[in-house]
């Protein structure tokens, strides 16, 4: 019972870690990177992500991206074209695409901001 105990409260500091590696770094977090804070292999490191979240990295890492474009959409002056660009997006359009399949919102200010 011990064990199981120290497991789960394993799995929680790990489920923790993960979820601020997408929230604080995921600009410049990559798969192997998050292994290595996990002290994982990558491919554990994909199980777990796939376990927990019930998604890939890259699904994961784009969902931060759109949830800080969001933020800067809620929390700034910048157009759509500068939040794409701040955020990696290749276009502004493509940027405007993923948000509405993630959120079901359209890339305004008015939009973004109604709960």
């Amino acid at each position: 019972a011990a064990s199981e105990s120290r497991n789960s409260v394993q799995d929680d500091y790990r489920k923790i870690n993960i979820e601020n590696a997408f929230l604080f770094d995921s600009e410049n977090l990559t798969l192997p990177a998050l292994a290595d804070r996990l002290q994982l292999s990558v491919r554990q490191t994909e199980r777990i992500l796939k376990d927990e979240f019930q998604a890939t990295f890259t699904e994961l890492k784009q969902k931060a991206t759109i949830n800080r474009a969001v933020t800067l959409l809620r929390t700034t002056r910048k157009t759509i074209t500068e939040i794409a660009e701040e955020t990696n997006f290749r276009s502004a359009s493509y940027f405007c695409k993923k948000l509405k399949q993630q959120t079901g919102k359209t890339a305004t200010r008015s939009d973004v901001n109604k709960r």
